[in-house]
C-alpha cells in the first residue's frame, strides 16, 4: 500500500491511478 496504482495490479480504490493494496 502506498505505491503508485498499476493496470497490473488490483487497486484498493477499484480505480487505477490512486494506490494498490500491494
Amino acid at each position: 500500500k502506498g505505491e503508485p496504482c498499476n493496470w497490473s495490479v488490483p487497486c484498493c480504490s477499484g480505480i487505477c491511478g490512486y494506490f494498490n493494496c500491494a
